[in-house]
Parts: C-alpha cells; structure tokens; sequence
C-alpha cells in the first residue's frame, strides 16, 4: 500500500509539472476526467453486481453531514489568515463545520440502521490507537508535499517539472522503505517498527524546517525529504496490522476503509491548518514554511507517542528465525 502511493505520488507530481509547464494547470484536473470515463465503462461491463443478504439501504444522512461538515470546518480555516480567528466568516464556516460532524457522530451512534463509520470499531485499542497514529501521520504527511512545491517554485525558481523531478528521491525512499517492510517486522517487530519510522519522520521534518532561500538541493531538500517519507514508509504496513490485529475477518475491510479516511481526513485538516499556520508568520520568506514543518515535526513525535497506546501483539515479538538469519 505504501509503495503504490509512492509510486503514484513521485510519479504523478512529475507528470503535474509537465502538464504545468507545457500546457496549464488545468490539465493537472482535466486529464482526469478521460481516465474516470474508461474507469466508469470498465466497471460496468466487467464487475458483477452483487447484494449481500439483508443489505439495508445507504447511510445517505450520515454521508450528507459528513461530507458538510469537513469542507465547511476547513475553509472556515482557511479564512483566517485574512480575516482572522475571531471573524464571523471564519467563526460560522467553523460552527457550522463542527454541528455538522457532530449531529455524523450522532446519527452513526443511533439513527443509521447500515452507518457509514460503525463506531463500535472504535472500542477495540489496536483500532483507535493505529487510527490515531495514522491521522497524526496524515497531518504531517500531505503538508510535505504541498510546502516544498512553495518552497521550490516560489522560493528557489523551480519550473514545476522541475520541482517534480525533485521529489523522486523522496518516492524512492518510500519505496525502498516499504519493500523492506516485511523483513524488518520479523527483526524488530510491530510496534518497534512503527515508533522508529515516526520518529526517523519526525527527524527529517526537524531537519526540513531549517531551510532558508540559500539552502541547496541535497541538504535542504533531498536528504531531509528522504528521512521524513522514509520513515512513512516504515509505518504504512505496520499500522494496517496494528489495526486489525485481533478484528472479525468481516470487519478487516471496514477497518481498512476507515484507516484511509482518518489519513485522508488528518492531510486535509492538518493542511488547512498548517497553512494558516503559515501564513501568519512574518519575516523571511522561508520563515512560514519553517514554521509549518516544525509543527509538523511536533505532530509526527506526537504519533510516535501514539503507538504506546497501541496494545502489544504476537508481532511485537521479533521472529527469531530472522535475527538468527541476520546475524
């Protein structure tokens, strides 16, 4: 799973910046459209509709609220760095943000006979720890990406291909990360594992928040970038495993479901957050994107700190057979 968004990602930033500097920006949303048509007509002629026994109806109230509640909570934050905290913009988008989310939680608690978020998933500890790790992650995650896009283009003069030339090395780290994945769970072990690439994260945001506009490609891009989705890339198996460690197979792809979201959901507030965040702060022109990756870095500590709340599994215990064999 890392790897794939490695993959995807490093390669379609790249893509993104050919598309920019050859075409417009535009083409980054409408080169989508073409590939939805063919996924659409592939799905129709070749998936097979099935309905399990007593399938209820959608959780339509649950969605709708949902899908208002966390637009509405983020652009209610992006409208502070010019209109500040305390205006009625900012302060309605946000109430209404959060009343939205609220009467979710509410309707998935008691109304909805099929919710959406089934909330006695979150009883388990191993599915509100590693969910906890993983929105934390997400936070910090899609922050790096949206950052030193500024930093490049804005900062040093970057064509956007070339700026997405520049984030191969950090697609590769994840890569390398996530295949060596399997290996390093029998050595170290679950949770070992998940603490020590959050925390090697956590270092590399540190490192990133010192670039100023006279830091150079290797030591302020590369080598921290390399450090920072490296160690996402320790994370991604582990977290899906402490999440579903000790759920019923009829559960495994709900968790898994709801794991993505939290990802989805920690980048998407986590960025509208940090950008405020960032905005706010005067002075060099680096000194905001700085600012942004400290708290970043903060954030992911905090993740690891997280994975304590995780409980121990047979996978915490490293496979003897693979220290012997690494010895």
């Amino acid at each position: 799973m890392g790897r794939g968004r490695g993959d995807g990602r490093g390669g379609g930033l790249a893509r993104r910046g050919l598309l920019t500097d050859y075409l417009s920006w535009r083409w980054i949303l409408l080169i989508n459209a073409p590939i939805g048509v063919v996924a659409i007509i592939a799905a129709l002629r070749l998936l097979a509709e099935s309905r399990g026994v007593g399938t209820r109806g959608p959780d339509l109230i649950g969605a709708i609220t949902v899908t208002l509640g966390l637009p509405a909570l983020e652009f209610g934050m992006l409208q502070t760095p010019a209109y500040g905290w305390g205006s009625a913009r900012a302060l309605i988008l946000m109430g209404v943000g959060v009343l939205a989310l609220a009467a979710f939680v509410l309707v998935e608690a008691t109304f909805a006979r099929a919710p959406l978020m089934p909330l006695k998933v979150f009883r388990a500890r191993s599915v509100s720890g590693a969910l906890l790790v993983q929105f934390l992650l997400g936070v910090a995650g899609f922050a790096v990406w949206y950052f030193l896009s500024l930093y490049m283009q804005q900062v040093l003069h970057y064509s956007a291909l070339q700026a997405g030339l520049a984030f191969l090395p950090h697609t590769l780290a994840i890569i390398v990360t996530s295949k060596a994945t399997p290996r390093l769970l029998g050595r170290a072990g679950l949770r070992p594992l998940l603490a020590a690439g959050t925390l090697i994260s956590a270092v590399g945001f540190a490192w990133q928040a010192t670039i100023t506009p006279d830091s150079g490609l290797l030591t302020g891009i590369v080598l921290p970038g390399v450090l920072i989705t490296g160690g996402m890339g320790l994370t991604s198996a582990p977290i899906a495993m402490a999440a579903t460690a000790g759920a019923d197979p009829g559960e495994a792809g709900l968790i898994s479901g709801i794991l993505n979201s939290s990802r989805q959901v920690g980048g998407s507030l986590g960025l509208a957050a940090l950008t405020t965040l960032a905005a706010a702060r005067t002075g060099a022109p680096t000194s905001g994107y700085a600012m942004a990756f400290w708290a970043c870095a903060g954030v992911v500590a905090a993740g690891a700190l997280a994975v304590l709340a995780l409980p121990k599994t047979q996978r915490d215990v490293p496979d003897a057979r693979e220290r012997h064999q690494g010895m």
